[in-house]
């Protein structure tokens, strides 16, 4: 374990980090500090489920991190963020240091504003709930990126002691949001851990919006807290079962998918004409068996680089013949038309995946057309790219890359391709990093 752990190879790393997740394993915490971001940031993960971590290592860890984040945040912002998501905060002495990091933390800025917001929130929500108050969030984010800031309180709220603080900011929250669509869809999912009484208030608000990614985030939080759908009234139940339907067909998937959930679960029958996408084929009955598409088509007319141009840096990605052709012809297409140009990467888990391309730039868009779900034997290894899927066939114009393997991925989701060129670009992608061009280079 020690050997793994001191290897100068990035893979050998990620295997120990992962395998510290074991009691069994031997954990030489003394070497964690020397490890890689994305590696450390994996062993932090690890080291939360063992009981037997020492609160003197995560203080080390806290200065170490905070300090490299404070000199470079591309290279290990994001490794600050799995260690604050994975810091056992109940310990006094953890929570001290924490504290006077966080401080540090908050003039870091890597040039991007989107970026800097979305690192400054994430610290806010930490500093604000040691804290016990909302004090740093609502300055996280300047006006253009308010939105950040918002998102950030309803995160917040997660760990108010008490249901009447938490409905009053949630309440605040969707008046401050004056609509924005990204405020609107994180709060259905805290607001269902309220007492039906206290969020129907605030659901019955959201339930008047009629966009796909709203509803569907309404939809699914509401599937899954049944008792408070079943608070509402049941005309707004019916009228939310049947919304998605009256949308166009490919952008409201999703939605449509948890409204078939939520219909089962409140045993209402299923709008009528419902599409014969095997997502909702699926959604209907979740125990069939919906046999996989596999890749078929004009691949050779694909074969070609996608070029990424971010404000982190250039990355290529080599799209060959057994690519998934249709999956990977969506792409093409939204490259050639521009519909990538100023788009993000929403969504960056490290150690994990780095996910964007979404016009919305929420995870709720992207989607045009119905493209058939292609599924291959390729692995979804580090550097291997795919298409965003909510279920089958709703893929689009969303797009993953690997930062490392994740064989539950496989056969899972359409591969299109692999990072050939900038990976260490990858991984520094930060949330909020712009997609400024995607252009198609055939050979």
């Amino acid at each position: 374990m020690r050997s793994l752990m001191a290897s100068p190879r990035f893979d050998d790393q990620l295997v120990a980090a992962r395998l510290l997740v074991s009691p069994t394993v031997e954990a030489p915490f003394d070497l964690v500090e020397y490890m890689q971001p994305i590696p450390m940031a994996t062993a932090f993960r690890s080291i939360a489920l063992r009981a037997s971590t020492i609160a003197s290592a995560w203080h080390r860890w806290i200065d170490t991190v905070a300090l490299r984040a404070r000199s470079n945040p591309r290279a290990w912002g994001n490794t600050w963020i799995a260690l604050t998501e994975s810091v056992p905060k109940s310990d006094p002495e953890v929570r001290s240091a924490l504290i006077a990091a966080l401080t540090s933390l908050r003039i870091v800025t890597t040039g991007d504003e989107g970026v800097d917001a979305a690192f400054r929130c994430a610290n806010a929500v930490l500093a604000d709930t040691l804290g016990g108050a909302i004090a740093t969030i609502p300055s996280c984010a300047d006006e253009s990126h308010r939105w950040r800031s918002l998102v950030a309180q309803v995160r917040y709220v997660k760990d108010r002691p008490t249901d009447t603080q938490r409905a009053m900011i949630l309440t605040q929250v969707l008046r401050d949001a004056a609509g924005d669509l990204r405020v609107l869809e994180a709060i259905p999912e805290v607001a269902v851990e309220l007492p039906p009484g206290i969020a129907r208030p605030i659901l019955q608000t959201i339930a008047a919006s009629r966009d796909p990614g709203v509803l569907a985030a309404l939809l699914e939080a509401l599937a899954l807290h049944v008792q408070h759908a079943r608070t509402l009234p049941s005309s707004l139940r019916e009228q939310l079962v049947r919304a998605p339907f009256g949308l166009d067909e490919a952008q409201s998937l999703e939605a449509r998918q948890q409204a078939l959930a939520l219909a089962r679960a409140l045993n209402l029958p299923a709008p009528p004409g419902v599409s014969v996408v095997r997502a909702m084929q699926t959604a209907m009955q979740p125990d069939a068996s919906v046999p996989p598409a596999r890749s078929t088509g004009e691949a050779n007319t694909l074969v070609g680089n996608l070029v990424v141009t971010t404000r982190a840096g250039r990355v290529v990605i080599a799209i060959p013949s057994d690519a998934a052709p249709e999956a990977a012809r969506v792409i093409v297409e939204a490259a050639r038309g521009g519909r990538y140009n100023g788009t993000t990467f929403h969504r960056v888990v490290p150690g994990f995946v780095a996910q964007g391309g979404d016009p919305r730039g929420d995870g709720y868009g992207g989607t045009n057309r119905i493209v058939t779900t292609e599924l291959t034997g390729m692995r979804f290894d580090r550097g291997a790219v795919g298409i965003a899927l909510a279920g089958l066939d709703t893929g689009g114009m969303q797009f993953f890359v690997m930062t490392a393997d994740a064989p539950h991925l496989d056969a899972r989701y359409p591969w299109i391709g692999r990072v050939v060129e900038g990976m260490e670009v990858v991984d520094e992608l930060m949330a909020g990093d712009v997609i400024e061009r995607v252009e198609f280079v055939a050979p």
